[in-house]
């Protein structure tokens, strides 16, 4: 899909950050990442891990809101990023889509 924007990262590198704004979600291409959620009482809780197909970020994307969990690379990544205006476009096109 040309609408995507092809995203590399290093190990242990922050692809989105908790509490962050942004507009853009994402698809793992390959590799593994790491979500991690900062509780009211600073408690970091790790979840389960996003390997291939995965997708984060579309909650803020959606929603218009914060992030609501950091992501980090487990290793070298390569993703897939889907920003606000060419969801918007896609959405558009796919009837139910969003």
């Amino acid at each position: 899909m040309h609408r995507l924007i092809n995203r590399f990262t290093k190990p242990e590198s922050d692809i989105i950050v908790q509490g962050e704004i942004s507009r853009s979600m994402y698809f793992v291409i390959n590799g593994s990442c790491l979500p991690l959620i900062q509780d009211m009482k600073m408690k970091l809780h790790r979840m389960e891990v996003l390997d291939i197909g995965c997708h984060f970020g579309e909650i803020a994307l959606i929603y218009d809101i914060p992030r609501t969990a950091t992501i980090t690379s487990l290793g070298y990544c390569t993703l897939a990023e889907l920003n606000l205006e060419n969801f918007t476009i896609v959405a558009n096109k796919i009837p139910g889509f969003a």
